[in-house]
């Protein structure tokens, strides 16, 4: 209760630190389970879009629409650090969101999440070469494969509405990795 920072998902229960990946991987347990328990759907998917929003409040970086791996309950800001599979569940769980709703909202979440992740000059790319055939992304293979499963699961929720460029230049970064 005396908590500065409200929401979110505890990283570990004993540590005051809300990650992005804990956040996102519960909305995406409950949209994975919301599958198996129709009667039940709709509280799961509204747990989901909660914690997502939550997300997207406090962990999104307006700025190249990247996620932020989390926040100390107690702190006024979060950690700005950015890795791959922040982006990559949290991209998961936008697409899985629009495909259960259809909510735009979450539509442009996915498009632009998609977008930043495929941008060789955002920070999840190793910059430290001008030439940009050069530059990949920067986290462990084990990190990376959740920012896969999130492409996944945005080409198959979101298919034909996802902006042509964005669905190449996933296509073509799933390529050279």
């Amino acid at each position: 209760s005396k908590a500065k920072v409200k929401g979110g998902i505890l990283w570990h229960r004993d540590k005051p630190y809300i990650s992005a990946i804990s956040t996102s991987e519960v909305a995406l347990a409950a949209l994975r389970i919301a599958k198996f328990i129709p009667n039940e759907e709709k509280i799961y998917v509204d747990f989901a879009a909660k914690t997502t929003d939550w997300l997207f409040d406090v962990l999104l970086d307006k700025g190249d629409y990247l996620i932020l791996d989390g926040i100390d309950k107690n702190s006024d800001g979060a950690n700005g650090m950015k890795w791959t599979y922040n982006t990559g569940t949290a991209l998961s769980a936008a697409s899985l969101l629009y495909e259960y709703t259809k909510d735009k909202k979450w539509l442009k979440h996915a498009n632009e999440l998609a977008a930043a992740a495929t941008n060789r000059n955002k920070s999840l790319f190793c910059r430290d070469y001008n030439e940009m055939d050069r530059r990949y992304w920067r986290d462990p293979s084990y990190f990376i494969q959740l920012l896969f499963e999130g492409f996944a699961d945005y080409l198959l929720a979101v298919g034909n509405e996802a902006p042509e460029s964005t669905a190449n230049a996933i296509k073509r970064e799933l390529k050279r990795h």
